[in-house]
């Protein structure tokens, strides 16, 4: 054993606790671990909620008479917390409370968190040191008190959105710890303290009670955002447990010290299915491995789909300072949980949601009619290579990318862009402009404001394929492309029989290429961009998931499914065009 540590015992399910005292914030940090079991009740302990962080103390802490190197971060949160007892508490902090060199422990612990959090007496949230500003804030809050000048609120925003800008709120572990905590939170920042509650609803109602004269300020952008990520938390602890599928869409840009916590950082606020496959921490286990699993359990879920969540690429520009790397030997149908939550400010220009009609915004509930048949997705031993179903929807024979993902103001550019496919491809071939404008708008109404417009929207669109006019402003014209400039990052397709689609890859010169196939997979008629392979399965080729697509006028679902009898089988539906495809 490394450290102070002995062995727990499983079969009573025992976890360690440390014994904090009383003392002044700089006196030596002195603990003792207790073995405890979360079988006697009652138990009364504290669980601590904070951020790692990277940084190690430069003092160590003394435990069960041993030196140990403690973080930064828990070093301030435990001297903080400290100094307002009166009494020793047991307080449950994973960090030290788990002997992270034992993997087979870690994944002990981590299945326990669920109990851990759910029984403590208290979840203390530790948000870091108080930096300038921060006490003005808190007493605000505290007071629940707005102030009415300009000014001092521009200032209230900037310290409010300070504080919200401190690490332990981009943390995926905080929405269980949250989540489960029974009591309201009592929240740290330094060694100030107010309850959880109280500080949500304050920054949440803190833009409906600013002065009016505020309304509409640029300012107010990045406050919101700040609000929308304090939101996020807030619906996780109004609905504490839900799908795999749904927790980890939210908790998407959240950062992860160690990036299988993406996924096993959630387990405890889970409900799985019949069917489903259940996901156990298991460190042992790869990065890869433990995404391929999370995508097979999102896969069987039934009630959603996480192809229509997450992204399957990365955005085209990651910012600066991003340590976002493609995971190496990931499968291409397994989603890399990494790239929301590394490029978490671009994470919605490759989303897959904008290639989704509204009709099947939620594939998952157009399951429901294949829900029976079983084996919808099946995935190898080695969990490789995944085998589902779909129809053929057609091989892509021309491509257009680099010609409308001109900049977002180079309407001109992508106006004659989109005049020349139409009038060289799209009218020797009779391919209808609505196609065109249909494939743009993702089969959605038109996105104008303007009601004249939006019932003129597809004349007006063919007017303009017909037209050599410069887009002047303010023209509908301008309109139009500016309706249309959402696709900027888009790659335009053309398949064999004349089909129009659109889909996303951040290679806009090989991304997606000709011969790379169109298929509506997973027994609802999803279109992919998929692209054969060198290996060979049954005689048939194996493909690699490009991502998903958009198919003008395409229709979600198989209606020879829908009086599908209750021991239909897949192979049942081959006359229909049905068939199995391998992904690797």
């Amino acid at each position: 054993m490394i450290g102070p540590y002995s062995q727990l015992d499983r079969s009573l399910r025992e976890i360690r606790l440390l014994e904090l005292t009383y003392g002044n914030y700089d006196d030596n940090l002195v603990l003792a671990l207790h073995i405890e079991s979360l079988n006697r009740k009652p138990l009364a302990y504290h669980a601590l909620s904070y951020a790692w962080g990277t940084a190690a103390s430069s003092q160590k802490a003394l435990i069960d008479g041993k030196e140990t190197v403690v973080g930064l971060n828990l070093d301030c949160a435990l001297r903080h917390i400290r100094c307002s007892l009166t009494e020793p508490i047991l307080i449950w902090v994973d960090a030290l409370c788990i002997n992270q060199h034992d993997l087979d422990e870690r994944s002990f612990q981590v299945l326990l968190m669920k109990d851990i959090y759910s029984l403590a007496e208290r979840v203390l949230i530790y948000l870091g040191p108080e930096h300038p500003g921060d006490a003005d804030a808190i007493e605000r809050i505290q007071q629940d008190q707005v102030p009415q000048s300009e000014e001092d609120v521009h200032t209230l925003l900037n310290q409010v959105e300070s504080i919200c800008q401190r690490t332990w709120f981009g943390r995926v572990w905080v929405a269980q710890e949250l989540a489960l905590s029974q009591r309201d939170p009592k929240v740290y920042l330094g060694a100030s303290t107010l309850p959880w509650s109280d500080f949500y609803r304050y920054v949440i109602n803190l833009d409906l009670r600013k002065p009016s004269s505020l309304d509409g300020n640029p300012r107010l952008f990045p406050f919101m955002q700040t609000v929308d990520k304090v939101q996020r938390l807030g619906r996780v602890r109004a609905f504490r447990t839900t799908s795999l599928n749904l927790q980890i869409y939210r908790s998407a840009p959240a950062l992860a010290t160690d990036p299988r916590d993406k996924a096993f950082g959630l387990l405890g606020i889970c409900a799985f299915n019949p069917g489903q496959a259940v996901l156990d921490p298991d460190y042992t286990k790869s990065t890869q491995r433990v995404f391929a699993e999370t995508t097979v359990s999102m896969l069987q879920e039934g009630d959603n789909l996480p192809y229509g969540l997450l992204p399957m690429q990365p955005p085209r520009i990651v910012p600066e300072g991003s340590s976002y790397r493609r995971l190496p030997d990931l499968p291409s149908w397994v989603l890399d949980l990494n790239i929301s939550s590394q490029v978490p400010g671009l994470c919605g220009q490759n989303g897959p949601y904008w290639l989704i009609p509204n009709r099947a915004v939620h594939p998952g509930a157009l399951l429901k009619n294949a829900n029976h048949i079983p084996d919808r997705v099946r995935v190898s031993e080695d969990f490789k290579c995944l085998h589902t179903y779909g129809v053929h929807l057609g091989t892509i024979v021309a491509v257009y990318s680099s010609v409308i993902n001109a900049d977002c103001f180079g309407y001109y550019k992508r106006a004659t862009a989109l005049r020349e496919i139409y009038h060289t491809y799209m009218e020797p071939r009779k391919i209808a402009a609505q196609s065109l404008l249909h494939a743009l708008t993702v089969d959605r109404k038109p996105p104008v404001l303007d009601p004249l417009l939006a019932e003129q929207f597809p004349a007006v669109f063919e007017q303009l394929l017909e037209s050599q006019d410069e887009i002047t402003f303010p023209s509908a014209f301008f309109d139009i492309m500016v309706a249309l400039s959402g696709h900027e990052e888009c790659h335009l397709f053309f398949t064999d029989d004349d089909r129009v689609g659109i889909t996303y890859h951040p290679n806009t010169e090989d991304g997606v290429r000709v011969g790379d196939v169109i298929a509506g997979l997973l027994g609802i008629n999803f279109p992919f961009v998929l692209r054969a392979g060198v290996e060979v399965f049954n005689g048939a080729p194996a493909y690699a998931m490009v991502n998903v697509a958009h198919v003008a006028d395409h229709q979600w679902e198989h209606d020879f499914l829908k009086d599908a009898g209750p021991d239909a089988r897949w192979s049942d539906f081959e006359n229909h065009g049905l068939k199995g495809y391998t992904i690797i």
